[in-house]
């Protein structure tokens, strides 16, 4: 996490606008603070697909590709499918702009919406590793 993010979340703190989660390894911050920073952080056109290519690579990395998988590695995904659905639903609009291929991500994300029951989602995705 950048240091001026990581500072600006510790600030927030005291205010009860930020929490930690009970291990430490995850932050959860207030709507409204969610609202306002989308609204008037808005990056630059280029910078924004950056960050979702980015975005999308770490997503893409975090998931298994293998039917072999530890149970708490699919509890894991299985608790972030929202973020994983928010990820590619943003994706969707950047592909094929730039260099951006995501073709290599594609099979990882179908195999993951498959495993857990979202087999519409995952042809949409296996489609798209074909396609590339």
């Amino acid at each position: 996490m950048c240091v001026e993010l990581e500072e600006t979340i510790r600030i927030l703190f005291p205010y009860s606008l930020a929490k930690r989660s009970s291990n430490d390894d995850a932050f959860s911050i207030h709507p409204l603070v969610h609202s306002w920073a989308r609204l008037r952080l808005k990056p630059k056109p280029q910078k924004e697909i950056e960050i979702a290519r980015d975005a999308f690579e770490i997503l893409a990395s975090g998931v298994y590709n293998s039917d072999d998988r530890p149970m708490e590695d699919w509890i894991f995904e299985r608790r972030v499918m929202p973020h994983i659905d928010n990820i590619t639903m943003h994706m969707a609009k950047y592909v094929g702009i730039g260099n951006m291929s995501i073709q290599d991500e594609s099979r990882g994300l179908g195999h993951a919406y498959a495993m857990h029951g979202q087999y519409d989602e995952a042809l949409e995705w296996y489609g798209r590793a074909l396609t590339g």
